[in-house]
């Protein structure tokens, strides 16, 4: 017969499968463990309803099998109990009395099997392999099921069909159910608020999302802010008031632009993450606090902390896991969904109708859209959505002022224009890093320089050196 851990080898069983045995019968509970230790599981005794409930707590069993008659009480009892414990232990029943309506009724009220005494080892083996794979099974469908209903929740949070707002939805649906903190990184307006509260929602944290905008508050008031005060702390402080920290137990403290965040008060914030503790201004006594943290910042945190500007030691307790949100230019493909969103959703627009009229707007726009670099992110698009809304004239830079459906050829030209131009500001008109990230050969670039009226990258970076004095000008 193979241990448990030996059949473990496919992947479906735990190297040490245990289980909870319940008999009132002192010999025949002895000799259920000796048998089920010598197939190698972990065996645990109980003689009454009472023990069988105080184990289940300790142990937490892979399986129970229980005895049909227990003085007073009977199988059932522990049947009911264990699956109000845990749904998903199998409860076996075994009694040496059994006849087929016993063992139906068994089956309707939810055991998983029922054994008819005396049985062998190798059936006890059996049905108890069969009992824990069809949890296993069942736990892994109900994970699986879980997961897919939070990434299609995350897609009516963070909208897109990007690749990057994919993988994006993926390691937020990884992530979140730990207790991992977490940095996100990304520009003004990219939504680094929605993803932070994706975080706490599907983190199963039963306390408040509480946000702290680290650029907001006065740096007098950030300590009262964060840490509450006790009352009559100082004129006006007429009763105690419980700080954002202290606010956010059994939840998750948002810290929206840590940047900002005073030098001084960084090092109280490492002090409460370390020991789970705040002190309201006023009072000795530390109150403990079950809070996760979430950080956002417009700029990475530690070459912040290399230009002197944040504590490293804080870059590093919060650098547990960093999710970077995409600029908007990153993601072209999204602009036209977002937009339609966003013009149905204003002013609660709801029909097919509006629906057309969104879509009709959208692609009369689709070329300037595309050429446009978003400086102001997601929020910028919101703000277009919403002057379109309200009647008023949409001028996006570098389009034109009325903007007409566009052919295939000019919406792929815009597009291959305002690439382009992004890569070259990314590398610093460095056209041999340009060509290599869009595939390009050099005279290629250059070709499609000329086409669309951009300056050629060295024309670029000669001007540049000549206004800074480190190329003088040929005579």
């Amino acid at each position: 017969m193979n241990h448990p851990a030996e059949r473990a080898g496919s992947g479906d069983l735990p190297e040490s499968i245990r289980v909870l045995v319940v008999e009132d019968d002192r010999d025949y509970r002895r000799s259920l463990v000796t048998a089920l230790g010598l197939g190698g599981y972990e065996a645990v005794a109980a003689e009454s309803l009472t023990d069988a409930q105080r184990l289940l707590k300790q142990m937490r069993p892979h399986a129970v099998l229980t005895d049909l008659f227990l003085g007073d009480v009977d199988g059932f009892a522990v049947l009911e109990a264990v699956h109000a414990a845990d749904p998903t232990i199998p409860v076996l029943l075994m009694s040496g009395h059994g006849d087929v309506p016993t063992a139906i009724r068994a089956m309707q009220a939810g055991a998983h099997d029922f054994l008819e005494k005396p049985f062998a080892r190798d059936q006890l083996y059996a049905a108890l392999r069969v009992a824990v794979q069809h949890r296993l099974m069942k736990l892994e469908h109900d994970a699986l099921e879980d997961r897919l209903q939070t990434l299609a929740e995350l897609e009516q949070m963070l909208l897109g069909k990007s690749p990057q707002m994919a993988a994006l939805r993926r390691l937020i649906a990884q992530i979140a159910p730990t207790t991992a903190e977490v940095t996100i990184i990304g520009e003004t307006g990219t939504g680094k608020d929605v993803v932070a509260r994706a975080l706490h929602r599907f983190s199963g944290r039963p306390g408040p999302f509480v946000t702290v905008d680290c650029a907001s508050i006065p740096p007098t008031l950030f300590e009262s802010e964060l840490f509450g005060y006790e009352a009559g702390l100082f004129t006006g402080a007429v009763k105690q008031r419980v700080g954002r920290i202290e606010a956010a137990h059994g939840g998750t403290v948002f810290f929206d632009e840590i940047d900002a965040m005073p030098l001084d008060l960084q090092a109280k914030i490492l002090r409460v993450l370390q020991e789970k503790q705040v002190e309201r201004l006023g009072s000795t006594h530390p109150v403990t606090v079950d809070i996760r943290v979430i950080a956002a910042s417009k700029v990475a945190l530690p070459a912040h902390a290399d230009a002197g500007l944040f504590r490293p030691d804080l870059v590093f307790r919060l650098n547990t896991v960093t999710l970077r949100v995409p600029a908007l230019r990153e993601r072209r493909e999204d602009i036209a969904l977002l937009l339609q969103h966003f013009l149905q959703t204003i002013g609660g627009r709801e029909g097919d109708e509006d629906d057309d009229d969104a879509a009709r707007t959208v692609a009369q726009l689709h070329t300037s859209l595309l050429a446009h670099d978003w400086p102001g992110n997601v929020r910028e698009l919101h703000n277009v959505a919403e002057q379109l809304h309200f009647g008023v004239p949409v001028a996006l830079p570098g389009a034109p002022p009325h903007d007409r459906p566009q052919t295939l050829a000019d919406t792929l030209q815009a597009v291959e224009k305002a690439v382009i131009e992004d890569a070259l500001r990314r590398h610093d008109g460095n056209t041999a890093a340009v060509c290599n990230e869009l595939r390009l050969g050099l005279t290629t670039l250059y070709r499609k320089l000329k086409q669309f009226g951009l300056e050629p990258p060295g024309q670029l970076r000669t001007a540049n050196r000549r206004a800074a004095g480190d190329d003088p000008p040929r005579g």
